[in-house]
């Protein structure tokens, strides 16, 4: 999975969801159960910075999500 997060990190983009799923296997000689194989499945959402439409969400984005995390206690 972290290499999902690299290539992620490498061309602008998030990891949405990784999952890893592992296949066990019981050896006919000792009866040991091992790890025989597995799958890992990631999607990944990538940002074209380039595109108008993707800069207008941006800045909708961050006027709508600005003021969320705001402490009035403080």
């Amino acid at each position: 999975m972290s290499n999902a997060y690299k290539k992620a990190a490498q061309k602008n983009g998030k990891v949405m969801a990784a999952n890893v799923s592992v296949r066990t296997s019981v050896c006919p000689e000792c009866g040991r159960t091992y790890v025989s194989g597995g799958e890992t499945r990631t999607q990944i959402k990538y940002f074209n910075e380039e595109n108008p439409y993707q800069k207008g969400k941006k800045i909708a984005d961050s006027a709508v999500y600005s003021g969320m995390h705001v402490n009035l206690a403080g």
